[in-house]
Formats: structure tokens, C-alpha cells, sequence
């Protein structure tokens, strides 16, 4: 080998090396920076969040709650404003038209439920993102909900209603319902969320869900 070139490869190689550990520590420094830039940026819109909300003066803006890209200040917002009239939030957001999921939970024995998410749902549906055929989607929380995923369906222009079933993401049932009452009343008395019997202003749970 020859010894000189040998040498100089040696010194360049060392030489390559330092400038690679120089440049992966300013690359670290370079990260540590955009974190913090980063978590700026996220303060800043969580505190336009909180003053567009506040801005509203008690109204929610669903069309801005339900998108599905906004801050956390707006999904714990939606939240709040959903469990106010009974409704609730679903797991994530829907695949096809990236919208926040809204979900309804009817108890066996609540003698309310219907009227209750009847209004609720109907505050709220006028401003969902229709999927496919103009329908806009309620998941169904229920005490099967391992086994299968149901959801309360309403066609904004003609008002119909449908319970659909589905088992691994493929339809297994459709119930079509006459009205919104109807379809929350047979909601209520199969895809029960718990079991509870109604004692007027006191609630006993005698059954839950497995």
C-alpha cells in the first residue's frame, strides 16, 4: 500500500468525520429549535381558539367544532357543547368526509332520551358534512358495540331515517324508521348504552353492558 496516500485518505477520513459530527450537532440544535418553534405555534392557535369560541357568545359554531382539523381547545370545546344536550363525542372522524364523529347513547330505563336526543340531533344535523346520498351519520354507542357498529342515519332534503348495521366495515342491516323518534325509540329499546331503570329523579343501575 502505498503509505503516502494511505496517510492522506486516513487524514481526510478523519477530517470527513469531524464535519459530520459537527453537522448532526447543529442538526440536533437546528430540531430543538423547530420544536419550540412548533409548540409556539400550537399556543398561539389554542389561544385564537379560545377567543374565536368565546366570541360566539354561548352559540356554538358546530360547522367549526365538528372539523376535523382544529385544536384541542376546539375538540374539548365540541365536546362540552355536545354533552350539554345530551349528545356525544364519537372515536375519531369519519374516513370519507374527515368530520369529527358525533355519537348518541340511550339508557334502557330513561324515559326522556328520545324527546331528548330527538332535539339534540336536530340542532345539530343541519350542520354536518353529508357523506355519499346527502346523509349525515350518528355513531350508536351500545352495549354491543364489540361485535358490531351501528349508526342512526338521516337524509338532510328528505328528512328520512335509517339504523344501519355493520360487522367489519360491510352492511349487514338496514331498518328504515318513519321518524327520528321512531328510530331513537328502537335505538333505546335494542342498542341500549346501559340498562338502567327510571325512578323519576333517581336513577338505579341494575344491568351493564359486559
Amino acid at each position: 500500500m502505498n503509505s503516502d496516500r494511505a496517510a492522506k485518505l486516513r487524514a481526510r477520513l478523519a477530517t470527513a468525520r469531524e464535519r459530520e459530527a459537527e453537522l448532526k450537532a447543529e442538526i440536533k440544535k437546528l430540531e430543538r429549535k423547530a420544536d419550540i418553534a412548533y409548540s409556539t405555534i400550537c399556543n398561539i392557535e389554542e389561544e385564537l381558539a379560545e377567543l374565536e369560541v368565546r366570541s360566539w357568545g354561548g352559540i356554538p359554531n358546530w360547522k367549526v367544532l365538528l372539523q376535523a382539523k382544529n385544536s384541542m381547545f376546539m375538540y374539548h370545546a365540541l365536546e362540552h357543547c355536545l354533552n350539554e344536550i345530551g349528545l356525544h363525542m364519537g372515536f375519531g372522524i369519519w374516513s370519507d368526509n374527515s368530520e369529527k364523529i358525533v355519537a348518541i347513547a340511550l339508557d334502557s330505563g330513561d324515559t326522556g332520551a328520545v324527546a331528548r336526543n330527538a332535539a339534540a340531533m336536530r340542532a345539530v344535523a343541519p350542520h354536518m358534512k353529508p357523506h355519499k346520498g346527502g346523509w349525515v351519520w350518528f355513531n350508536i354507542h351500545h352495549h354491543g358495540m364489540s361485535d358490531c357498529a351501528w349508526t342512526l342515519r338521516i337524509a338532510l332534503k328528505t328528512g328520512k331515517v335509517e339504523l344501519v348495521q355493520e360487522v367489519h366495515c360491510s352492511e349487514e342491516q338496514r331498518i328504515e324508521c318513519a321518524t327520528l323518534e321512531a328510530a331513537l325509540a328502537y335505538v333505546q329499546a335494542n342498542l341500549w348504552n346501559q340498562d338502567y331503570i327510571d325512578q323519576g329523579s333517581n336513577t338505579t343501575l341494575v344491568l351493564e353492558a359486559n
